[in-house]
């Protein structure tokens, strides 16, 4: 199955960078509060004879991940140098973790808390990964007894009661929310993952719910959570029987259908129709990625003499190394957009070398740069292709100030409905006000050509508040953001006009990843 249209399916990671982002859009989820829940600060009390945990104490074995690193976001020239959040969850006694690729994918190091919180932290150490089938084996700190998870013994079949446990939005706050199977064991493939044994379900998983589990009502593993979309509420985990069909391989240190990248196939190119290839995020130290010379920000072309990306997904790129194998000699063709060069030659092999000289070679590469309003408070990163700007003072009636930035390929287009954009306003005056009454504000304005697919909790470490996806009959979807400064000195409101499948995550994540105001 292809990746869907706009909003695109996400990595149910959240960011920080400058902040902790819930980059999953707002949808309404029914959260189930446990008793004993684990609040700020609090320690998580762990007795041995609770091992493996049931559904009351899934908290004490569920991983709160922070993780820190630099990778290159598709389509972009800068690298990402920040944090960002996941969840996994214990799987022995003696430490040993699951979580996602794309988790651990690009770190270069780890705050561990179970039970989450914000006591002290524990380190990590990455044992193996897949990048095909997101998966990462953790070892926490030796020596300890840890509570852990112990995998359903049953069927997995529809209507099976489960349960998404994780830290959503990156807070420290655990949560459980409550769904069903929809459909097991299907293969699903997407840009940054090809599996061929998942779970859809309802148990609303959200940025920072990544490689969190997935549980039944005993506490039993059914499967990984990896991917969702909120307009559809398509909530995806990887099946129980994928996962241990690798696992002894895994934890045993074996990397499984890898070869050390944080993999992400770009789309089709809009003017042609034909595949570009996979892009490098990162590239793991000690991979035979590294040792063929790949590097981050480069585009994987072709693999084995096959055309990679051919559906926008990784389903080649797994498929040849299934084949072949991780430790066969492969011939590869790379694009290196950052020098225009292409390079060839084999990972396992002969080391790459660049081909004919110079070739530019562009795979949609998009330079951002930052934009102020007049008094210099606010400012948030762009596509530089958004060359309109307006950056000004707005007075309400009542007097009151806010400062303001607007930047899109077109205002007019933006105001019409018609480009994509950014509106970033914040206000001194406002700050503590409450969120809800700005939504409706925007609700006003869009409610006679838009559909809301609902409000979610906003936090993202400086701004805390609400937010909210509309799709529009123009095809537009709007991402509101309506929230308090963490530090109480503003109030901020955001509004993101987004069109095609970049907008909707590289340039939705880079905006929520930089927009500021300071006063």
């Amino acid at each position: 199955m292809a990746p869907a249209s706009a909003p695109a399916f996400r990595l149910a990671r959240a960011r920080s960078g400058r902040r902790a982002l819930a980059l999953t859009a707002a949808l309404a989820a029914s959260t189930l509060a446990l008793t004993g829940c684990v609040g700020l600060g609090d320690p998580v009390e762990i007795d041995a004879a609770d091992f493996p945990v049931n559904l009351e104490r899934a908290q004490t074995a569920t991983l709160q991940i922070t993780a820190q690193g630099a990778f290159y976001e598709p389509g972009t020239s800068v690298p990402y140098d920040g944090g960002w959040f996941g969840s996994g969850f214990i799987i022995d006694r003696s430490g040993l973790a699951v979580t996602n690729n794309h988790v651990a994918a690009g770190a270069t190091s780890f705050e561990i808390r179970p039970g989450g919180g914000t006591g002290p932290a524990i380190d990590a150490m990455v044992v193996s990964t897949s990048e095909c089938l997101d998966l990462a084996v953790l070892q926490l700190p030796e020596g300890e007894t840890y509570p852990f998870m112990a995998w359903r013994d049953g069927d997995i079949s529809p209507a099976l009661e489960v349960y998404s446990a994780g830290f959503p939005n990156g807070t420290p706050n655990f949560t459980l929310t409550g769904g069903i199977v929809n459909t097991a064991n299907q293969a699903i493939e997407f840009n940054w993952a090809s599996v061929d044994l998942a779970i859809e379900h309802d148990a609303r998983i959200r940025g920072g719910n990544s490689g969190g589990p997935l549980i039944d009502a005993q506490g039993r593993v059914v499967g990984v959570n990896y991917a969702g979309n909120d307009l559809e509420d398509y909530n995806y985990a990887i099946a129980r029987e994928q996962v241990l069909e690798v696992l002894d391989r895994m934890t045993a240190g074996e990397s499984v259908l890898s070869l050390g990248i944080n993999a992400e196939a770009l789309p089709l190119d809009e003017q042609t129709g034909e595949p570009v290839g996979i892009w490098v995020q990162s590239v793991q130290p000690g991979s035979p990625a590294e040792a063929a010379g790949i590097e981050a920000a480069d585009v994987l072309v072709s693999l084995d003499g096959t055309q990679l990306a051919q559906q926008g997904t990784l389903s080649e790129y797994c498929d040849i190394l299934d084949a072949q194998g991780t430790d066969a000699p492969l011939e590869i063709v790379v694009a290196r957009p950052l020098t225009g060069e292409v390079l060839v030659g084999q990972v396992n092999g002969e080391p790459l070398v660049v081909e004919g000289g110079s070739t530019p070679v562009d795979p949609g590469l998009e330079e951002f740069v930052t934009v102020t309003d007049d008094t210099g408070v606010l400012s948030v990163d762009v596509p530089a292709s958004w060359s309109d700007v307006l950056g000004y003072g707005v007075e309400y009636p009542d007097g009151t100030p806010w400062e303001t930035v607007i930047a899109s390929p077109s205002l007019q287009g933006f105001f019409d409905e018609t480009s994509p954009g950014v509106l970033v306003a914040t206000s001194a005056q406002f700050a503590g006000s409450e969120p809800t009454e700005f939504l409706e504000l925007t609700a006003e304005d869009l409610q006679s050509r838009c559909a809301s697919a609902g409000t979610e909790d906003y936090a993202d470490g400086y701004y805390t508040g609400l937010s909210e996806v509309w799709q529009c009959d123009s095809g537009a979807i709007y991402y509101v953001i309506a929230a308090n400064s963490d530090d109480g000195t503003h109030f901020v409101r955001l509004s993101m006009s987004m069109f095609d499948e970049f907008d909707t995550t590289t340039a939705l994540d880079r905006v929520l990843n930089t927009f500021f105001a300071s006063y």
